[in-house]
């Protein structure tokens, strides 16, 4: 990713009086003429070691921080640097902030926050999953002048990475998605992860707002004790300051916010979690001023991003692809949605691995596939390392062992011909795991 237009003057004027640079890259893949060089040292690797190649493809220069030479300038901190150049364009652009974090969810609420606002707002928003603390400054230094409204997705891999990027970005708004059980080796539990969450506060701006899931109980506990102004938004409870139900003939949602009456809504069906996310979106467009209608209006014209609980027909069988990622929470509303599949034949799930659940993996694995035979799962194939606690889990709970079939992560091609021998006209398979374990392919190969 490069960022372009930078406000050099501020922040490093003598390095931006003597060399100029049109934009900052932190790769050298990605270098364009004329680019700063910004040589990050990770844990793994340095940087540095990529001058060269960054200099060769035509970067002005380098900044590293631990090699002097021509062209290359030495200083204490490279990430230092990076958000030093993202608060200038902040201050410089000034736009209306949203920033999105939780488990699970934010980049399908962000695909929906994007179909609201695109028409009607100058906006600005993650070209991939820039979520990190290097992602969204970089983000930051990519938005363009006439920015007006600024959407950033907040990730953390260990406590006080979102309160950094809240304290630079300092949000308008802040939403929270969902607490689950994701990177547990660094936080440990799910309070633990509802802190690492709840940092998103921390940069908020005064008269800011949060928008949050009131269907998640541990969020709700914990909203209830700040002192923000707050949108609770829920599917199922009335009492929330923002409602998106199923209508009763099944084919069309209801949008209530607070007193006003209800807005119908014909939206693409996807399961609850995309359901949610909608909900999140139009309540951040009712924050921003959007009527409710607008946002009714607009909801019914959204589609959800590829891979999230997307429902694909193909030679009569249903696929329900949600292999973008994969938590306890996730797999939970994926096999919901397979449960409620409209179908004559079985409900086939394939489950893989979820990672980075720490040392609840095995638990947690195992209480996948016990909670797949009670959502009504008649054939369960199992993929991954873990893919043996996933069936026992299955089988411990009622499931026939001839029912349930294990695969390696290197035997994706003998699972398809497992799947395709096995599926028939009127079924229904649900393709499920984290990114890592690329469930796509075995997708296209089902589906050519």
């Amino acid at each position: 990713m490069t960022a372009k237009s930078l406000p050099r003057s501020e922040i490093i004027s003598e390095i931006a009086h003597n060399l100029p640079f049109s934009g900052i890259a932190t790769s050298s893949d990605e270098v364009c003429e004329g680019d700063l060089f910004l040589a990050l040292r990770g844990a793994h690797r340095d940087g540095s070691t990529f001058i060269c190649e960054a200099l060769a493809k035509g970067a002005s220069f380098a900044v590293s921080e631990t090699i002097s030479a021509a062209r290359t300038i030495r200083c204490r901190s490279s990430v230092g640097l990076l958000y030093a150049l993202a608060r200038a364009r902040m201050k410089e652009v000034a736009p209306r902030v949203v920033a999105v974090t939780g488990s699970v969810g934010k980049s399908t609420y962000l695909a929906y926050a994007r179909s609201l606002f695109e028409d009607k707002l100058r906006l600005h928003y993650p070209s991939g999953n820039y979520n990190t603390d290097v992602g969204v400054p970089m983000t930051i230094l990519a938005m363009p002048s006439s920015t007006e409204l600024l959407l950033l997705e907040m990730g953390a891999r260990r406590p006080g990475e979102i309160a950094r990027l809240s304290l630079l970005a300092k949000p308008h708004v802040a939403v929270i998605t969902r607490i689950g059980h994701s990177h547990l080796e660094s936080f440990g539990d799910l309070a633990g992860v509802l802190r690492a969450k709840s940092e998103i506060l921390l940069g908020l701006r005064d008269q800011g707002t949060l928008i949050l899931n009131q269907d998640d109980p541990l969020l709700f506990k914990w909203s209830r004790g700040t002192d923000c102004r707050r949108i609770g938004v829920s599917l199922t409870d009335p009492r929330a300051d923002l409602l998106l139900k199923e209508d009763k003939d099944g084919k069309s949602l209801s949008l209530k916010f607070k007193d006003q009456e209800s807005a119908k809504i014909e939206l693409e069906k996807r399961g609850e979690a995309s359901e949610l996310a909608a909900a999140l979106a139009a309540a951040t467009a009712l924050c921003l001023g959007f009527t409710q209608d607008e946002v009714a209006f607009k909801l019914s014209k959204c589609r959800a991003p590829a891979m999230r609980q997307e429902l694909i027909w193909h030679g009569g069988i249903l696929y329900i692809m949600d292999a973008y990622n994969a938590s306890p929470e996730s797999a939970a509303a994926a096999l919901k949605l397979l449960q409620k599949a409209d179908v004559s034949g079985r409900r086939i799930a394939l489950l893989g691995d979820m990672q980075e659940l720490g040392c609840d993996s095995e638990a947690l694995h195992f209480s996948l596939g016990a909670y797949a035979f009670r959502a009504g799962v008649t054939d369960l194939y199992c993929i991954g390392s873990l893919a043996r606690k996933i069936a026992e889990g299955a089988a411990a709970k009622g499931l026939a062992r001839e029912r349930i079939r294990l695969f390696s992560i290197d035997e994706k091609e003998k699972l398809c011909a497992a799947l395709k021998q096995d599926l028939t006209e009127g079924d229904a398979l649900l393709l499920k795991a984290s990114r890592a374990l690329g469930l796509e392919s075995v997708l296209s190969i089902l589906t050519k």
